[in-house]
C-alpha cells in the first residue's frame, strides 16, 4: 500500500485525489483525517485537493459525508470500537 502522505513528515501532503478518506496514508481512516478534512474545507485552491472527495472543487458536507463512512469500513479504526 503506497502512503497518501508520509505521518512523519509535517510538510507531507496527500500528492492526489486518488488517496481517498485516508489523508494521512495511515493506512486507516480516523481522527487526523477529520481533522485534515476540517482544516481544508472551503474551496480549493489548487486542481490538487485531495480532501475533495468528490471533485466538485469543493471540501463541504459531501466530502465530510464520504469520510464518515470510510470509518464504519476500516477495519482498524479505533472509533469502531468505541462506538459499538
Amino acid at each position: 500500500m503506497s502512503a497518501c502522505a508520509d505521518p512523519a513528515d509535517s510538510e507531507s501532503t496527500p500528492s492526489s485525489s486518488t488517496c481517498g478518506p485516508d489523508l494521512n496514508g495511515a493506512g486507516l481512516v480516523g481522527g487526523t483525517d477529520l481533522g485534515l478534512l476540517f482544516s481544508a474545507r472551503g474551496i480549493c485552491s489548487t486542481d490538487d485537493c485531495p480532501a475533495d472527495f468528490n471533485r466538485d472543487g469543493v471540501v463541504g458536507p459531501e466530502d465530510l459525508g464520504t469520510l464518515l463512512a470510510a470509518l464504519n469500513r476500516s477495519p482498524v479504526s479505533p472509533w469502531i470500537r468505541f462506538v459499538r
